[in-house]
């Protein structure tokens, strides 16, 4: 090996630098002393990237951990809100029940939403809640990848006023396949009223009463059933 080569392999160390010293070699002294410091840099620059790469490993466990957190909350508060079955509309009051869901033994939570009030004129919208309150999967016949249900609405008479599926744009095919809902999954759909009567006319202020229907392999099951005022 060569006294750089011997230079180099020793990382030029301070007693390399005093021989070469002693012994006159100033030249090969200072070539030894600029790769000397040519390889501290290098050292210095490979401990740096070591620490840069430590550093970003870290803040990007970090930031996956928290990814994780705020996904989960997510996920606790969407389950929350769709568990309660809550309508997100601003300032108003949800519609009281005056009857309770009518499912038979199927392992279903039934649910119809809708504003306690509403002024004459106003789009009326009705919220479909169906939930799988079991740990299993249901399996659900519908068409078109639709559930076959309706909304029907009564004045205070008992009188058909309004149903969903004669005023609905939805096309149900007449092939027929099976859906499954996980256990405790919900699915939500909704109608919209747009206070007309069956012959299309408008119809007067008063009480009126709200349900649902849903077939269920060839069963029809109901939901709870509302009240509300349009004024």
């Amino acid at each position: 090996m060569g006294w750089t080569g011997e230079c180099v392999h020793r990382q030029c160390s301070s007693a390399r630098f005093l021989d070469l010293r002693r012994s006159g070699r100033w030249k090969r002294w200072g070539i030894c002393k600029l790769l000397h410091q040519r390889a501290e840099k290098s050292q210095h620059y490979d401990d740096d990237m070591l620490n840069i790469r430590q550093i970003t490993g870290a803040a990007l466990k970090i930031l996956v951990y928290f990814l994780k957190i705020i996904s989960v909350s997510v996920f606790i508060c969407y389950s929350a809100l769709a568990s309660q079955e809550i309508i997100s509309m601003p300032n108003t009051n949800i519609a009281p029940s005056v009857e309770d869901q009518n499912v038979g033994n199927f392992p279903i939570r039934f649910n119809l939403i809708t504003l306690a009030s509403y002024i004459v004129g106003q789009s009326i919208i009705f919220k479909l809640f169906i939930k799988n309150i079991s740990q299993s999967d249901l399996t659900i016949s519908v068409a078109r990848n639709v559930p076959d249900y309706d909304v029907i609405v009564l004045d205070s008479q008992g009188t058909l006023v309004w149903r969903c599926k004669d005023d609905s744009e939805i096309v149900r095919l007449g092939m027929d396949e099976d859906q499954t809902i996980a256990g405790g999954q919900v699915w939500e759909f909704r109608c919209t009223w747009k206070q007309n009567n069956q012959n299309a006319g408008a119809i007067s202020p008063g009480l009126y009463i709200a349900k649902a229907s849903l077939l269920v392999n060839e069963s029809n099951i109901f939901s709870v059933v509302r009240q509300f005022n349009i004024k």
